[in-house]
């Protein structure tokens, strides 16, 4: 089953997020920043949050947004707060992540003018779940809600060493746009007209 999540949900959509994607930029930032950050994107009325749940158990979730170059500016700024005490801490521990968090303050002026506002930003499936659909069934609830809102085409980031995820992208139809330097990897910006 497919729903919008609540703030029910964020504990264990920032577990996954955390547990999944360990290895990626926002994961470093600790699992409280990650609750902060769920909390401020289920606010936020032009971003939503699907989760994927099989007998009640959270299997899988997408991030999408009409604009998130809007959206992330609005979180930041209602949040700055509660983001710069968990920031600290996690600079404090790490402080090779100021870099990344500078660079994620500028990604959405990072090389990616003239591509759509509409994005799919985040999609992350439990690793026993995966390469059995829940993803593409996601994407393409996704799908519906761009379309309803009169959406024409949407992106998406992969880091290009990610052979499995782009591949994925590919067979559902997506095209690669271009490609972004951001944390030190290459990310392909993939876009898919509907």
């Amino acid at each position: 089953m497919i729903r919008n999540v609540s703030s029910l949900d964020v504990k264990k959509i920032s577990h996954l997020h955390y547990t999944e994607l360990k290895g990626e930029f926002l994961p470093s930032l600790g699992r409280n920043f990650l609750e902060k950050l769920y909390k401020g994107l289920i606010k936020e009325k032009g971003t939503f949050i699907l989760a994927l749940e099989e007998k009640n158990a959270l299997k899988g979730f997408l991030v999408g947004s009409f604009d998130f170059k809007q959206s992330f500016k609005k979180i930041i700024r209602d949040n700055f707060f509660n983001f710069s005490k968990e920031i600290v801490k996690q600079v404090f521990k790490n402080p090779t992540l100021l870099k990344n968090i500078i660079e994620t303050l500028l990604y959405t002026k990072k090389g990616i003018s003239g591509s759509p506002s509409a994005e799919l930003v985040v999609i992350c499936i439990e690793s026993q779940s995966q390469r059995q659909g829940m993803g593409n069934q996601l994407v393409k609830e996704l799908e519906k809600i761009f379309k309803n809102q009169g959406v024409k085409k949407y992106k998406v980031s992969v880091n290009s060493v990610k052979s499995p995820a782009n591949l994925f992208y590919k067979a559902l139809g997506f095209k690669k746009n271009k490609q972004i330097s951001i944390y030190g990897k290459r990310f392909n910006i993939l876009i898919k007209n509907l």
